[in-house]
């Protein structure tokens, strides 16, 4: 079950991406958009940081939101449960505490843009 809770908490992430995208833009298919098109140019980014640059730009490609979304799971499996299919002891992501809390700050960063946007914006209706 901690798997299951620690999947939900990690996908929240793209929940909040598209929803500060849709608030911020006054657009529902905006959020919705941007929200996928996030996780598309973090896969494709990141890749490219680790495979072709490494070094340094991989240490930076660690710290973006999917490194995080993909650890947290990971770390959180028993390794009875994935078996063959992944191998959880050599895994090198993040750990779960700083998962959780690189999760919870880019969330906080990303309501307090929409709610702060939204509070200045001209509401002329």
């Amino acid at each position: 079950i901690k798997t299951f809770l620690a999947e939900v908490y990690a996908v929240g992430l793209y929940v909040v991406i598209a929803y500060a995208a849709g608030t911020i833009f006054r657009s529902p298919a905006a959020g919705i958009g941007i929200g996928i098109g996030s996780w598309i140019a973090q896969q494709v980014v990141r890749g490219i940081l680790i495979g072709l640059l490494g070094g340094t730009w991989g240490q930076v490609a660690d710290r973006f939101p999917n490194a995080y979304i993909t650890a947290l799971p990971i770390r959180t499996m028993s390794s009875a449960v994935s078996g063959r299919f992944l191998d959880t002891q050599n895994f090198s992501g993040p750990g779960i505490a700083e998962s959780i809390v690189g999760i919870a700050i880019y969330m906080a960063i990303l309501i307090g843009l929409a709610l702060v946007i939204t509070s200045r914006r001209d509401v002329t209706a």
